[in-house]
């Protein structure tokens, strides 16, 4: 059996368990201020979150914990594991979990997207499954070219998220149009 360095490993598992706080701190700062980057958001990231922090929560922080604790033990360094490591860990995945306090059952997804000029336009389908009061609203992103950092155009609680884009480039506007009725004309600059 090889011989490990108790404060080499103790030291090892507490930048590691911090680099998992700082990743939660951003789920949570995310979902509590959205607006963080003044009035820009990382699209792959808005379309992407639940199933983010859902991975980080109950995915690789538990299995993380399970993979510190039994190398300890095989390694017969158990007193290397401070208990702020194990506190540090269980309140990373309790700060993912907590990333989101909306619902319980959250469903994001891009309905439409087009391109008009130097910018791509798009909509993002969110559904709230938490009972009878199920929730459904669309957001209206403006991106750059990349489809990179986008901004929010607007934002409507809506009965029925099938939404769709229309680019009239005489009149220089993007319509978001809901079940085939506009709902917001963008005037694009």
């Amino acid at each position: 059996m090889r011989t490990i360095n108790v404060s080499r490993f103790r030291k090892s598992v507490m930048v590691y368990a911090i680099i998992l706080l700082v990743i939660a701190d951003l789920f949570l700062v995310m979902a509590l201020i959205p607006d963080i980057f003044n009035g820009y958001s990382i699209y792959p990231f808005i379309l992407n979150f639940d199933r983010l922090r859902s991975q980080l929560a109950c995915f690789m922080i538990p299995i993380s914990i399970g993979i510190i604790i039994s190398a300890a033990l095989l390694w017969k360094v158990e007193h290397a594991i401070h208990p702020i490591i194990v506190v540090a860990l269980l309140a990373a995945n309790m700060i993912a979990c907590c990333a989101r306090f909306t619902g319980l059952g959250l469903a994001t997804r891009e309905q439409a997207s087009i391109q008009f000029g130097t910018h791509i336009y798009n909509v993002i389908a969110t559904e709230q499954y938490a009972g009878p009061g199920d929730a459904r609203w669309i957001t209206l992103y403006e991106c750059d070219g990349n489809n990179f950092l986008c901004r929010i155009i607007t934002h409507k609680y809506v009965l029925s998220t099938d939404a769709t884009l229309i680019p009239d480039p005489a009149a220089h506007t993007v319509t978001l149009a809901i079940n085939g009725e506009a709902v917001y004309v963008h005037q694009v600059k």
